[in-house]
């Protein structure tokens, strides 16, 4: 069920993740790519707020 959860935060980003290299649940983040600090912290703020939904 856990990884169920990132498939969902994965597709839901997916347009803004085009460029990124994905497995089940990882978003792989290439160090020679600068850091989309936006996206990350809309992820992050999604998920928390997923996980505030479950509890």
């Amino acid at each position: 069920m856990e990884n169920d959860g990132k498939v969902e935060t994965i597709e839901r980003f997916a347009d803004r993740l085009a460029g990124y290299k994905i497995s089940k649940g990882a978003i792989r983040l290439p160090k020679e790519v600068p850091l989309d600090a936006d996206l990350i912290q809309e992820i992050v703020r999604y998920n928390l707020e997923k996980n505030r939904q479950v509890r």
